[in-house]
């Protein structure tokens, strides 16, 4: 890294399931210090968040003393820092600091956009977003409990945040960096090269062996998942294109033939149906097995307690059985020492 890059700043962020960890990763690759102490691994990041547990922790404290979900789920505007967690926001700063390039990646961030441009104005965003169908499968994959009583909120909270990222890269174009997710798969040296090319911030070529492409699942072949959010959610539809249209380097998107889908939209629908049956039945099934499982297993219990109570009686007898014969043993041996003092 050029030295006449001294104290650069990136502040990696994105709605929630949309490569931000692709791009941390990408990012610490080429140079950047994000943070000693990371968040590890999980089924479903296995080459890990790259979240810097400092500024995880203050965000989600800074969430609950909103009374809002500490992950982030939310599409309340305006969520303020409270006045007390503001020397804690810059000893973090100051103990995170201690290379000439460094920042952080959290998805949190992106509802305290304004705070941190505050803190830090000298400091880079680094924006990243992807396909609101794939996002809201990533999210119903993980199994977040939240969305099963409401799943139209993981839409909501995805046009939330990539609202708010908009509205800053309007403000602020020239410190921000927007790339879809597919764009950064596609070339894993887009950020280095637009930070050089945007910034004038010369950083190494990342290591492409970093990051496993297979690991981002594209549901590019979907059709029909993307037409459920283009028919029955266009605003959705119409942010996503807004996205498009401003990021610094425009993604191919797939062009559907209305028609072509229309049928296998249709025919999906009918199909959803009859997979909601069959993994009733399955599930059935499985339970069956379980049961009867468990009804051997418990036979099998019975059985070895039953063994193991004879068993134990057994051992009783034999137990007395040796106490009698001892006594008998002792008493023949008083009766000979007795007539071998009388011989």
């Amino acid at each position: 890294m050029s030295q006449d890059n001294k104290s650069s700043i990136f502040i990696i962020t994105g709605m929630h399931r949309s490569g931000t960890s692709l791009s941390a990763s990408l990012m610490e690759s080429a140079g950047v210090n994000i943070g000693e102490r990371l968040m590890g691994a999980s089924p479903n990041n296995p080459k890990g968040h790259f979240e810097n547990l400092d500024f995880v922790g203050f965000h989600e404290r800074a969430l609950r003393c909103q009374g809002i979900s500490q992950e982030g789920w939310t599409i309340q505007k305006g969520i303020d820092i409270p006045q007390q967690l503001f020397d804690k926001a810059k000893l973090i700063i100051a103990e995170n600091a201690t290379l000439n390039s460094w920042g952080w990646k959290d998805p949190r961030t992106t509802l305290f956009l304004d705070f941190w441009k505050n803190l830090l104005p000298q400091a880079y965003f680094i924006f990243t977003y992807r396909a609101p169908w794939e996002v809201i499968d990533s999210l119903y994959r993980r199994g977040d409990e939240i969305f099963y009583s409401n799943p139209k909120y993981a839409l909501q909270i995805w046009m939330h945040y990539n609202k708010i990222i908009l509205d800053f890269y309007h403000q602020f174009p020239d410190k921000c960096i927007l790339l879809n997710t597919e764009t950064v798969i596609a070339d894993y040296t887009v950020i280095s090269k637009l930070c050089e090319n945007k910034f004038g911030i010369k950083l190494k070529d990342p290591n492409e062996g970093i990051a496993d492409k297979s690991l981002m699942n594209s549901l590019a072949s979907n059709a029909h998942r993307q037409m459920l959010i283009k028919r029955f959610f266009p605003e959705a539809m119409e942010l996503y294109s807004e996205l498009n249209d401003r990021a610094d380097l425009k993604c191919q998107l797939v062009h559907l033939d209305p028609l072509e889908v229309d049928i296998y939209f249709r025919d999906w629908v009918l199909q959803d149906w009859l997979d909601i049956y069959k993994i009733r039945k399955d599930l059935k099934t499985e339970l069956e097995r379980s049961q009867s499982t468990l009804q051997h297993t418990q036979t099998e219990l019975e059985r070895s307690q039953s063994t193991l109570q004879h068993t134990q009686t057994e051992l009783e007898r034999s137990q007395s059985t040796l106490q009698h014969t001892q006594t008998e043993l002792e008493r023949s041996q008083s009766t000979l020492q007795h007539t071998q003092t009388e011989l």
